[in-house]
């Protein structure tokens, strides 16, 4: 008797099929999809001596791809820029932020990063710094011809200045 071909080694044929479901299931089944971060910026290494002054921002904008579900499960903490400031010396230095200094979960892929460039300014600590000064007055002050306050003196052009500037109803 002679078996018909079509049920010849039929479970290995139902294995088969089963695992090119399952794949198919698992390939097309979660879509790729794209979404915008707003994630923390680190920096790693930085000497102990050394500190960043003015407003280096807080965090940075990245666009990252990859598993809905993926996505769907990412934390807060997942995900975050990091400047390496190991070698840096002090002065204003420019950092380009690129998605290999973007630190992601597997699966994860970093499109874009913004902005693409991080100005810092690194000085040592406890060394002088030049910090513009405005005077805040809360009172109606009159500005003699040449005065001196501390060591400086106050030009007569300057005085009409800051009159007009801080004190319109004076400066008439």
């Amino acid at each position: 008797m002679m078996a018909i071909p079509l049920f010849r080694d039929l479970g290995l044929k139902v294995f088969a099929t089963a695992l090119a479901v399952l794949l198919w299931l698992t390939v097309a089944g979660d879509p790729i999809v794209e979404r915008g971060l707003h994630i923390p910026l680190e920096f790693e290494n930085m000497s102990n001596s050394m500190v960043i002054l003015g407003g280096a921002p807080e965090t940075v904008e990245v666009r990252v791809r990859g598993s809905s579900a993926v996505l769907r499960r990412l934390q807060a903490g997942d995900v975050a820029a990091v400047i390496d400031l190991g070698s840096e010396r002090p002065g204003h230095r420019l950092f380009d932020m690129t998605a290999d200094q973007v630190r992601v979960p597997l699966g994860i892929e970093v499109t874009q990063v913004i902005p693409s460039t991080v100005p810092l300014t690194i000085e040592v600590e406890g060394s002088p710094v030049t910090v513009p000064v405005v005077p805040l007055v809360h009172t109606k002050v009159r500005i003699a011809q040449r005065e001196e306050v501390k060591g400086y003196f106050l030009h007569p052009s300057a005085q009409v200045r800051l009159r007009k500037a801080y004190f319109p109803e004076i400066g008439q």
